[in-house]
């Protein structure tokens, strides 16, 4: 739904939902999110927001991401990522 929103729509669009880890925030951010909310995670969690950066940070150094911004928008055309 992320990826339909985002192509239709010129406004930015914030990923929300079961973000719980870097890869559920990646796979929003891939489909077009320009942002992501940590909700729920942070119940049982309260650093789950620090934590969740960290393992962005980390899959993006052993990807060869040079920015989180990049791989905005990456599904567009590409099948799964």
């Amino acid at each position: 739904m992320v990826r339909t929103l985002a192509e239709a729509v010129r406004i930015p669009v914030v990923g929300i939902g079961g973000i719980r880890s870097g890869e559920d925030a990646l796979e929003f951010l891939c489909a077009g999110a320009r942002a992501v909310q940590v909700g729920t995670a942070t119940f049982y969690d309260p650093r789950a927001p620090v934590r969740i950066v960290g393992e962005i940070a980390a899959w993006c150094r052993t990807h060869g991401v040079r920015a989180v911004s990049d791989v905005i928008g990456s599904l567009r055309g590409a099948g799964r990522v």
